[in-house]
């Protein structure tokens, strides 16, 4: 028994996006059986955008069932049953994790029809449920909405069945099935133990060397992707073919894997990671010229001072993120030193900036929003805590920020932040600071705004 699923949610991403209406059809392989569709509260607003794909409007969710409502309906639904869906990965990936809101477990084995596709009909023009239903002429109404695409991809399930190879067919049918190349040498169960969490992965060789590593908000998709699209002639081919282990951590949180790949990419140098972070520090300084205008500098630096000072890895990432903050803030490119200059400046010319080497504006003015842009490279507060998820649906982790940089992580139960007896800074796992840690925490609490934030004032 199968039961075809889609969903369509706030966002993209299933840790920090909700859904806001499912459809699902249960078939046996041949002929619908039923079928269950409900909007869903998803206790936030709906993006624009999404509103604008979907047709759904946060007026039509607004009394509709929360999630926790329906659960108990949608596992008795689905219990016994396959669910497949149209990149599974991401469908699924919703709904397990809003039985994980709740508190409960959800597991059910999945076939992805992008997937099966694929095997069955290489070398189409594309994947997606438009282009497939267009190739095999299949009716899809209702586009974006949960129903709609559920009912197309019923109807490309039951082509698929009835006209795909028998044994590619077979293969997808198989719980607990791996597509693993003869190339690729590590056993099956090493695979199938990987969990479906975020986290960090790494490969090693015979010799015990670390060959790759990567982060991912589910471990299981993203090395069985890896294997499913696995090409012997790539570079991430050739590793595959020389890896003979491997080995997981589960962070929970995102920001936490994120952080474990620059700093075990940074002491282990893995051969087939093509970004190294590789440090360089490099300092800016502000400097005043003999016309009273600020300088911005970039400088090598060859250790970190507590001092407030802001470092980047590289001279390549300094002028990345100085460069970019110039051209919004319409600042001047060649009031600078260290950062890539425009050898025929024509800013001003361009209404790209207000003039100021030109004498257009005046150093105090100029130099007040220079101070004002600069600020945005710093967090908001010095001292704080960021709660993030933890690797089990009862923990969270705290990453602790002292002035105004990475001071290390800690995992307590999430029960622990309803008192006020945590020390914060009591058995955290410190880790080499690298400038990369801090770019990336600011960079996913300016995404994920609704992060609670403990406020430090002493320590």
């Amino acid at each position: 028994m199968y039961a075809v699923l889609d969903v369509e949610t706030t966002g993209g991403s299933p840790n920090k996006e909700r859904i806001i209406e499912i459809a699902i059809i249960k078939t046996d392989g041949d002929k619908i059986l039923d079928r269950y569709e409900s909007l869903v509260n998803p206790e936030k607003n709906i993006p624009p955008f999404v509103s604008q794909l979907t047709g759904i409007s946060n007026e039509m969710v607004e009394q509709a069932p929360l999630f926790e409502a329906i659960a108990e309906k949608i596992e008795s639904f689905t219990k016994g049953c396959t669910i497949v869906a149209h990149n599974a990965h991401f469908d699924y990936g919703f709904l397990k994790n809003e039985f994980k809101y709740i508190g409960s477990y959800y597991d059910r084995y999945r076939i992805c029809t992008v997937k099966l596709t694929q095997r069955a009909y290489p070398g189409l023009v594309g994947y997606s449920l438009d282009k497939l239903a267009a190739h095999f002429n299949i009716d899809h109404k209702d586009k974006h909405r949960a129903l709609g695409d559920t009912v197309a991809t019923t109807k490309l399930f039951h082509i698929l069945l009835q006209q795909s190879n028998p044994e590619i067919l077979a293969q997808f049918m198989h719980k607990g099935y791996i597509h693993r190349p003869p190339e690729v040498e590590f056993e099956d169960k090493i695979i199938g133990d990987v969990p479906e969490a975020t986290g960090l992965l790494s490969f090693y060789s015979e010799a015990g060397e670390m060959l790759y590593v990567f982060r991912s908000y589910n471990l299981y998709t993203r090395i069985t992707d890896m294997l499913f699209y696995f090409n012997p002639d790539t570079h991430k081919g050739n590793m595959l073919k020389i890896a003979k282990s491997i080995k997981y951590t589960v962070t929970g949180s995102e920001i936490l894997s994120q952080i474990l790949e620059i700093t075990t990419i940074h002491e282990n140098k893995p051969s087939y990671n093509k970004k190294n972070y590789g440090l360089r520090l490099v300092e800016l300084k502000i400097v005043r010229d003999k016309n009273g205008y600020d300088i911005i500098c970039l400088e090598s630096s060859k250790k970190i001072m507590n001092n407030g000072i802001t470092y980047f890895s590289n001279y390549f990432e300094g002028n990345a993120i100085l460069g970019k903050l110039i051209k919004m803030h319409r600042l001047c490119p060649n009031l600078t030193k260290g950062i890539r200059k425009i050898s025929t400046c024509d800013y001003f010319e361009k209404d790209l900036c207000n003039g100021a080497c030109e004498g257009k504006e005046d150093a105090g003015n100029y130099n007040r929003r220079l101070a004002k842009v600069l600020k945005k490279l710093n967090y908001k507060i010095d001292n704080f805590v960021l709660v993030d998820d933890g690797p089990e649906f009862h923990l969270a982790t705290l990453l602790v920020i002292k002035n105004s940089r990475f001071f290390g992580y800690k995992v307590i139960e999430k029960k622990q932040l309803e008192t006020d007896d945590i020390n914060y800074t009591d058995g955290l796992t410190t880790l080499k600071y690298h400038p990369a840690i801090d770019q990336e925490i600011k960079k996913y609490m300016a995404k994920n705004k609704a992060l609670q934030i403990i406020a430090l004032n002493t320590y």
